[in-house]
């Protein structure tokens, strides 16, 4: 158990602990040490320690060292220049659940001259979880949880900004399912929507982590591939998309068959834009549609007044 410093005036300020444990955050006081001195009811439930065991100690008996320091060198500039500080931090609680908090500090002088540090925190985990949930909903596809087509487009002009000689290039890879409309008339919609449902799920494995697979509405897909083998690594993808998605799917209906044309276009050494780049992915694609379906194509920049692609 934390023994209290004689030395500190703590006696007036432990004075106010019934008053502050009657405030719903958590609400500290340190001195110029950064040593707890009064903590309320609210701030040893957060840290999951009682009052004794927080007064008298530091932060870095609670939060890592490299956290302890941040903490430590805000409440020195408090006590130095008396201007007060608010920041939002991630924590890990008593519990050892991580948390999203905001703490306000401010200066506070004795009538003795000693200057402390007060600090007030308001936990809003569960605001920045709903915000999170929002944006979520807002990007990406209902049906499928890739993204949409809003997020796609984001992502695109992103990922081309990025591209610089002799660095990766972007692949980007349309995708489009042949007969999803057959399999909709004859056997319903609930059915397309386990084809499309499956397809996600099947281009997710298919792709890296880092690639973006979104679903660009109805029953049209596309990924954006970064590398520095390219086009070797898109044409790869895209053979095994063609090859996965051939594949029957089963249902309780009966196996519900499909396949998928893709088109490829690849940013080369200089950043174009995206609306040039989708152009010549989706002329790829009428290539692949128009060589059979079933297959890929990748664009030719050489042949695009001809709009000919291989």
């Amino acid at each position: 158990m934390a023994t209290r410093i004689a030395s500190e005036p703590i006696a007036d300020i432990a004075a106010l602990r019934g008053v502050i444990d009657a405030v719903p955050n958590a609400v500290f006081v340190k001195d110029r040490d950064s040593r707890f001195l009064v903590v309320n009811s609210a701030m040893c439930q957060l840290m999951g320690r009682s009052f004794d065991e927080m007064v008298g100690r530091f932060d870095v008996d609670f939060v890592p060292a490299d956290q302890a320091a941040v903490f430590r060198a805000v409440d020195v500039s408090i006590i130095e220049t008396g201007e007060p500080n608010e920041n939002e931090e991630v924590i890990t609680d008593g519990n050892g659940d991580i948390r999203t908090i905001i703490t306000r500090k401010q200066a506070l002088r004795l009538p003795d001259g000693t200057r402390l540090v007060v600090g007030c925190i308001t936990d809003i985990t569960e605001l920045r979880r709903a915000e999170q949930q929002v944006r979520y909903h807002a990007e990406h596809d209902h049906l499928t949880g890739l993204a949409n087509r809003g997020l796609f487009q984001r992502s695109l002009r992103e990922a081309i900004l990025r591209v610089s000689p002799g660095g990766e290039s972007i692949a980007l890879l349309l995708i489009d399912l042949d007969g999803f409309k057959e399999v909709n008339d004859v056997n319903g919609h609930a059915a397309g929507d386990h084809v499309l449902i499956t397809t996600a799920r099947h281009l997710r494995d298919l792709a890296d982590p880092r690639d973006i697979v979104a679903r660009l509405g109805g029953d049209e897909f596309a990924i954006i591939q970064c590398g520095m083998d390219q086009p070797a690594m898109a044409i790869r993808l895209a053979r095994s998309v063609v090859k996965r998605l051939s594949i029957p799917i089963a249902s309780t209906g009966g196996d519900l068959s499909v396949s998928a044309s893709v088109g490829i276009a690849v940013v080369p050494g200089d950043p174009l834009g995206d609306d040039l780049l989708l152009r010549r992915a989706d002329l790829a694609l009428y290539g692949a549609k128009r060589g059979g379906r079933n297959t890929w194509r990748l664009f030719d920049p050489t042949a695009e007044d001809h709009q000919i692609v291989y």
